[in-house]
């Protein structure tokens, strides 16, 4: 049992968070059965027992000697929310919430970074962050912004032109490609699409593990590509939409350089090329897009690496030549196509598609809408929000980091992102200046 300044509560979430904290403190083995016992159904549809088990593994490693420190408000008999502290001085906040009745099996668990409002926050000025976020990569780009009109009109920023590699953040080209089928009448929300073998990819969210052949509407395919960056889901759209057609719609969202992703890829096709032990690879970065088509024709068909480690592989591979490319202020005119996408007829479920996931604590008083989607894989971290303060003025809050030796930490520019959200609470003028560039 790690170290704890606060009494545990002798109640059934209690005695759930006794077992959560033992897990994540000690390196040894833990059964699948023991998962499967602990959460209910619904809870291991979206986090199965090996994908809770090798998330356990990193978190083990991430928390190293934490201790728990306080819980956030009063538990109650069923839920809870415990602060974990390490001794480098990181918090998490760790969320539980098991069912009324025995077993009072868990429900809910969610880990994330923890901003405690009784410390200074750790940049108090725009200044302050460009000091901390600078170090965190060699290459960094950020972008703070209102939106104004149809433009994004500069609060702060770093390089926001600057392309870098995205991650997962390229799946809201896919979301905005998906709209414009729909809104053309070629796909429908409702449309149902089986679960094909070919399109299965590395575990990330949970359709990689659904029986193939059967079959989910488009919208559910594309709630898990943001809420859970599924990339089975992203996939399966991908393959609905037509390559060709996403490429496209990189230059209608307002991307500066849709060409740097062409071809562009599919999760499969990344994992393949990126990881499996071929010549493909510099065959892909060597030729040219039209001769990277065809070679994709064979990645596509190649067998699937196995990735145990669900945060990636070891160490930054290829992050300037095999990825997905924007700058925060690419990734920011996208989140601005589609706020004005989700108010036209027919493409309503974006606004909840888009915000099911915030990414981030923000203060949901100060901040009504968040709109989130963020990527990572080894040497490469992008985070982007579309914000509605309370006045009903909109922001786009966006970073990138690459490195080429090293994965940029995501808890310290969590931290930072938070405290550029509360700077721009703070930003009551109206936002005046030159709007960024729009290709």
């Amino acid at each position: 049992m790690p170290a704890t300044t606060v009494e545990i509560p002798d109640t059934p979430v209690g005695k759930q968070l006794r077992w959560a904290l033992d897990v994540f403190d000690e390196p040894g083995s833990v059964e699948v059965n023991d998962v499967q016992k602990r959460f209910t159904a619904a809870f291991l549809s979206q986090v199965p027992p090996e994908m809770f088990l090798q998330l356990r593994q990193r978190l083990v490693t991430m928390l190293q000697g934490f201790a728990l420190v306080r819980f956030e408000g009063e538990p109650t008999p069923t839920a809870l929310v415990a602060v974990l502290e390490t001794p480098d001085g990181s918090a998490y906040r760790l969320n539980v919430a098991v069912q009324p009745r025995a077993p009072h099996r868990i429900a809910g668990m969610l880990i994330q970074p923890a901003m405690d409002l009784r410390r200074e926050p750790p940049a108090k000025s725009w200044r302050e962050l460009d000091d901390k976020l600078g170090p965190l990569a060699s290459r960094v780009a950020f972008l703070a912004a209102e939106v104004v009109g149809d433009e994004l009109v500069r609060v702060h920023d770093i390089e926001p032109e600057r392309s870098l590699a995205i991650g997962s953040a390229f799946k809201l080209y896919v979301l905005g490609a998906l709209a414009f089928q729909i809104e053309a009448g070629t796909v429908s929300w409702d449309e149902e699409l089986p679960v094909r073998a070919a399109l299965r990819s590395i575990p990330s969210g949970v359709m990689q593990n659904e029986k193939l052949g059967r079959k989910f509407p488009v919208r559910h395919f594309a709630e898990k590509m943001i809420s859970l960056s599924d990339n089975t889901a992203t996939d399966h759209l991908i393959a609905r939409i037509g390559r060709e057609r996403v490429e496209a719609a990189l230059a209608e969202m307002g991307h500066s350089d849709p060409a740097r992703n062409v071809p562009f890829l599919t999760t499969r096709e990344f994992t393949v090329l990126k990881v499996s032990r071929t010549n493909y690879a510099q065959h892909y970065i060597e030729t040219d897009a039209p001769a990277q088509r065809k070679l994709l024709a064979t990645v596509g068909r190649a067998k699937l690496p196995k990735i145990t480690d669900p945060f990636g592989w070891p160490s930054p591979r290829f992050v300037e030549t095999i990825e997905w490319f924007a700058s925060p202020a690419d990734l920011g005119r996208a989140m601005v196509w589609l706020r004005n996408a989700m108010s036209r007829p027919g493409l309503e479920p974006l606004r909840s598609i888009l915000s099911a996931n915030p990414g981030l604590p923000f203060d949901r008083y100060a901040w009504p809408y968040v709109g989130f989607k963020g990527g990572g894989e080894p040497g490469v971290l992008s985070m982007t929000w579309l914000l509605r303060r309370l006045d009903d003025r909109w922001f786009v809050l966006s970073c990138a980091l690459n490195d080429d030796d090293r994965t940029p930490d995501v808890v310290q520019v969590s931290s930072l992102m938070l405290a550029a959200g509360a700077l721009l609470v703070l930003q009551r003028r109206k936002t005046k200046g030159k709007a960024l560039r729009h290709p």
